[in-house]
């Protein structure tokens, strides 16, 4: 009976405490504007608080009955080696999805790349070849342009002095026919 008073107790101060720890969080959220990440620490030393507490809690109870003590402690004893087998194969089956689920993605991005390939190749040589042309065309154009400029500037170059020359021969030619004409005019004068 007195055991059994003392487990009532104990729950209504469990019950207490969590009502209080809510009321609590509430009224700072509601009186300070807390932000989230306040809220949550605070909330995780609430939780860290009260498993503290009910750890402690269950310590005495297992110290006050010797046989829910030797059952915890067989249960633990009796549970841990199929718990590492099961965490042993937990381990293992992930390493294995894991492991399989990177080679069928390497496998599906692989052929998602030759796909991808396939298409976009001749797009690049179509566009290359396009781009060949032209630029070969206007590099063409260029160098003919250029080509002509430089064979006008040498034919003008060559007829501006033969024009010059033949000017000059013109005027000569001019100068003695006047020399002449005038010698011819002072003789029969």
């Amino acid at each position: 009976m007195a055991h059994q008073q003392r487990v009532e107790g104990t729950a209504g101060k469990v019950a207490a405490t969590a009502s209080q720890t809510l009321q609590t969080g509430r009224q700072k959220v509601a009186e300070y504007g807390a932000t989230s990440q306040q809220v949550v620490k605070g909330n995780l030393e609430t939780l860290w608080d009260y498993s503290v507490y009910v750890v402690q809690m269950a310590y005495q109870y297992m110290n006050a009955m010797k046989p829910l003590k030797v059952a915890v402690y067989m249960c633990g004893f009796l549970s841990a080696v199929p718990l590492a087998i099961f965490i042993g194969f937990l381990a293992i089956t992930f390493a294995f999805f894991v492991g399989s689920a990177g080679v069928v993605v390497t496998l599906l991005e692989s052929g998602a790349f030759l796909v991808g390939g396939a298409v976009v190749t001749p797009v690049l040589f179509c566009s290359g070849f396009v781009t060949l042309f032209v630029v070969g065309g206007y590099l063409l154009a260029w160098l003919t342009a250029r080509a002509f400029a430089r064979t006008w500037n040498w034919i003008s170059t060559i007829l501006g002095k033969g024009v010059e020359e033949i000017e000059e021969g013109v005027e000569a030619v001019e100068r003695g026919a006047r020399r002449g004409l005038h010698a011819g005019e002072a003789r029969e004068g």
